[in-house]
């Protein structure tokens, strides 16, 4: 369940990591409970290697990192895989569905996997305001890009988390596409008080946020 008021949900300074003789030098981040936050930059910069780190799937060189309260660098990988999994919604670029299952199957093996309890009530009511409750029948592979967007997020989405992470969640979409996606997420993770993070090279996206860091 997504935390409320306006304390620091995440903390980060000094965070860096180095592929080869490229290092990456992350910029100091704040973000409060509750709040959506654009992370923009041209493809290359380190974007979703930040992503990543921020929600303990890779561990930087250097730096702090403080979520919750909690030093996530400090935690073994099953501790912070726990974390992640409890109070972090992840929608990745890569869907990576299971073909076999069918959506709401997905969505289910999605909350096992996190040791969570799966809320068919919740699920039913994201899908209808995500205009996907007619498809959850159907293989996710069967619907179209933007309808296997939408599921995504409701997989990121559906346990209330504190944090949802999105990377590129608008490539591919045409403009009013785009500004529809960003708006149901907003609406979405408002309702449960959850930082969104959106991580993204597309330029349209900056009229969308308020809060804006640049890689």
């Amino acid at each position: 369940m997504a935390s409320t008021g306006s304390q620091n949900i995440l903390s980060a300074a000094g965070l860096s990591k180095s592929y080869g003789s490229n290092k990456i030098n992350f910029p100091e981040l704040a973000f409060e409970s509750g709040e959506k936050y654009l992370v923009y930059g041209k493809s290359g910069v380190g974007k979703s290697t930040l992503i990543k780190i921020l929600s303990g799937i890779l561990l930087p060189d250097h730096g702090d990192l403080k979520i919750k309260g909690e030093n996530l660098l400090k935690k073994s990988e099953s501790e912070r895989d726990a974390f992640r999994g409890k109070y972090m919604g992840l929608a990745f670029q890569n869907f990576e569905f299971i073909s076999s299952l069918n959506a709401i199957e997905n969505l289910k093996l999605a909350a096992k996997a996190s040791g969570l309890t799966f809320d068919k009530n919740r699920v039913l009511d994201l899908s209808q305001r995500l205009s996907i409750q007619d498809k959850l029948n159907q293989s996710p592979y069967s619907m179209s890009f933007g309808e296997q967007q939408r599921l995504n997020f409701l997989r990121a989405i559906q346990h209330q988390p504190d944090l949802v992470f999105a990377d590129e969640p608008t490539a591919f979409l045409d403009d009013d596409s785009a500004h529809d996606l960003i708006e149901v997420l907003n609406e979405l993770t408002r309702a449960s008080n959850s930082t969104l993070v959106v991580v993204s090279h597309d330029q349209r996206l900056k009229q969308e946020f308020i809060h804006k860091i640049a890689l």
